[in-house]
């Protein structure tokens, strides 16, 4: 390939790297600093921070690529070019991009549990900090020519050992993130991108021969990277809605009893619950509405004394008693036709959506009793 192909190849690939690594880093960051508004400095989750800085390191080896096209331009062949510096460069950058990868592992949701201990751990960080510190060291060695190389692309091979560490564990908290949340096409595209990424790191080896090859197998892995991480940020977002517990007085209920035949009535309940249900208006049956609705007076009367409010719940083993609640299924049948209006019917698990409805609805005592979270304040009746 001639010098003149070779220079416009790593131009166009370090403009494209600049481009779609500086404005995936912003979203990113955007999104980053989204989820983590409300959280406290010292409780930050950083995961998606160094996937973001990551990302950024992409960009700034767009910058060297930039600068080597421009350099090949004024050679007039491959083999009389020092190619050292830059391949260096990319080296050293590559290597910090794999270590910030290496520092948003732990922050995953979703680990193997093969290896979730040793990741979850101290020797995890001293493990990333030390291989890190000497590939940095060898690398910087040999571009200032203190160590000096067979040929430049043997830099790589320092770049090389420390990518096939990261995208070992990577590849493998990938698919797992991916599987739990039960969405396998990602699963199956993340191995796409590490068998890119090995394809690309493989290249580098040999770059006489493969440079246009190398730059494509770059692209590829990096983009579909970047789509990775976007999808997990914006699950993670998803998550953090649905694990929304809202204050009591976000929370509002609107008791409607309107009679529209003789000894026949039409029993609905407007809820305002965030952040997925504002305004809603659900319909339920007599008995269900009964039981919510004395729940609702029970908390209005209570006001805020802490030890009002209750209603107890019927013992397994005792058959008569009077009780409020006869069993749990009861309350079920409370969350169930808010959950169907919401989310629509079987579109929603008993795990998961309607375990957290009922935390952030009620509130519960050791002793079987249970009451209305939701602020007395904002609990109204009315009778038509």
């Amino acid at each position: 390939m001639s010098v003149e192909a070779v220079s416009y190849l790593y131009q166009f690939f370090g403009l494209w790297q600049i481009t779609i690594g500086f404005f995936a880093f912003m979203a990113l960051w955007a999104i980053w600093g989204h989820i983590t508004k409300d959280q406290d400095k010292g409780e930050k989750d950083k995961g998606l921070m160094w996937l973001s800085f990551a990302v950024l390191i992409w960009a700034f080896s767009g910058v060297v690529d930039v600068f080597h096209a421009h350099q090949l331009k004024n050679s007039s062949e491959l083999t009389e070019f020092d190619n050292s510096v830059y391949e260096g460069l990319r080296s050293m950058l590559s290597i910090i991009n794999s270590a910030l990868i290496l520092l948003a592992l732990p922050c995953f949701k979703h680990i193997p549990r093969s290896i979730g201990k040793f990741v979850k751990s101290d020797a995890w960080l001293f493990i990333v900090g030390t291989t890190f510190f000497i590939c940095t060291a060898v690398s910087i060695l040999m571009i200032t020519k203190v160590i000096i190389p067979s040929k430049a692309a043997f830099i790589y091979s320092v770049d090389f050992i420390y990518a096939m560490f990261t995208l070992s564990f990577l590849g493998l908290i990938l698919w797992e993130s991916f599987e739990k949340r039960g969405i396998k096409l990602l699963a199956y595209l993340s191995v796409v991108s590490i068998a890119c990424t090995l394809i690309a790191q493989v290249l580098k080896l040999n770059l006489e021969d493969t440079v246009f090859w190398g730059i494509f197998f770059s692209c590829a892995f990096k983009t579909i990277l970047i789509m990775l991480f976007f999808a997990l940020a914006l699950s993670w977002v998803k998550e953090m809605t649905k694990n929304y517990f809202p204050q009591p007085d976000e929370m509002h209920l609107f008791f409607i009893q309107k009679k529209i035949q003789t000894n026949k009535y039409n029993y609905q309940v407007i809820l305002t619950i965030p952040p997925h249900i504002q305004t809603q208006a659900v319909s339920y049956t007599e008995k269900p509405f009964s039981l919510f609705l004395s729940f609702a007076e029970a908390r209005k009367k209570a006001n805020n004394d802490p030890k009002l409010g209750w209603l107890e719940i019927q013992p397994k083993s005792y058959k008569t008693g009077d009780y409020d609640i006869k069993d749990y299924n009861e309350i079920n049948r409370l969350l169930d036709p808010i959950l169907n209006s919401s989310f629509g019917l079987d579109n929603w698990t008993s795990e998961v959506e309607r375990s957290h409805l009922k935390k952030v609805l009620f509130a519960y005592q050791k002793n079987r009793k249970i009451k209305l979270r939701v602020h007395p304040s904002n609990i109204h009746f009315e009778k038509k």
